[in-house]
């Protein structure tokens, strides 16, 4: 199924993040006019509400922290930055919206780590879509 929204009058254009072990699944796009109308988008907006992590038996909420930019790159931070989930890309428009620049958390790179065993191919965490704890 492919999603498509009118985007004739859209400054921004959007392509939804969807990790590359997904089959099947076509990334929803999105047209907004501005900053405020792309947020307010409802499954990007459903980031607010923050993060549900299980990890080890654990369930753990993590609450939402900011949207940030990483050059095109539109992430959701949670837990004072400790944590976050790429959302996708600015195809288009990237004039348009002033966010904070994402700056990975310095005891991120410790996680990530721990995360891949000891692995320090991810350090720079631009893959890292899933929560840290």
């Amino acid at each position: 199924m492919v999603l498509y929204v009118d985007t004739s009058m859209a400054t921004i254009q959007f392509r939804e993040y969807i990790p590359g072990y997904c089959d099947g699944v076509t990334p929803r796009r999105v047209g907004a006019v501005g900053q405020a109308e792309l947020l307010a988008t409802p499954w990007i907006a459903s980031r607010i509400s923050g993060d549900l992590v299980a990890r080890n038996g654990e369930i753990r909420h993590k609450p939402f922290h900011r949207f940030s930019l990483d050059d095109d790159t539109l992430i959701a931070e949670y837990d004072d930055g400790h944590s976050w989930t790429v959302l996708g890309y600015i195809e288009h428009g990237r004039e348009h919206v002033n966010l904070p620049k994402w700056v990975m958390h310095p005891d991120a790179k410790i996680a990530i780590r721990e995360w891949n065993k000891g692995n320090t191919a991810f350090d720079d965490g631009r893959f890292a879509t899933w929560p840290l704890v």
